[in-house]
């Protein structure tokens, strides 16, 4: 990979990290106002980071959000954090793929929870599965003597 594309597609790692913190963030300011009725669920059908939530601290989730922005952001200035978001990722998001799998299999089986379970699925995917793959497969391949900059 040329330095001009692993720039690029670090930089483009970046604008996703950002979008989905937002999405998250914004997710979060929705479900604190108190006007969130949804008939298939609740919180957890769209809790991007249900782990945390599960454990009992929903101040993470807040937390995670924060800080996969400001990675996000070191990206997208030029910055190649791969090792610091690598390391973080597994700790932050681990309790979302630990929960979210049995969670969506357990709903999955009962039937009238499939909608839940395929969210949790899909939200542990796009929130933590690509860009953490995304982030390793750049860091091996765009500078393999160091993941950081």
């Amino acid at each position: 990979m040329t330095r001009i594309r692993a720039s690029m597609s670090s930089r483009i790692l970046g604008i996703y990290l950002v979008v989905i913190s937002v999405l998250q963030i914004a997710l979060y300011l929705y479900l604190s106002s108190g006007s969130f009725d949804l008939e298939l669920g609740s919180r957890e059908f769209v809790d991007p980071r249900i782990g945390w939530s599960i454990l009992g601290h929903s101040l993470l989730g807040w937390l995670t959000a924060i800080w996969v922005f400001a990675i996000g952001s070191a990206f997208v200035l030029g910055r190649k954090p791969f090792v610091t978001y690598i390391s973080t990722e597994l700790i932050l998001g681990l309790p979302q793929i630990v929960a979210a799998i049995p969670y969506g299999l357990i709903n999955w089986s009962e039937g009238e929870g499939i909608h839940q379970g395929i969210t949790q699925i899909i939200l542990a995917v796009l929130f933590t599965v690509i860009p953490i793959t995304w982030a390793i497969y750049l860091a091996i391949y765009s500078n393999p003597k160091t993941g950081d900059q």
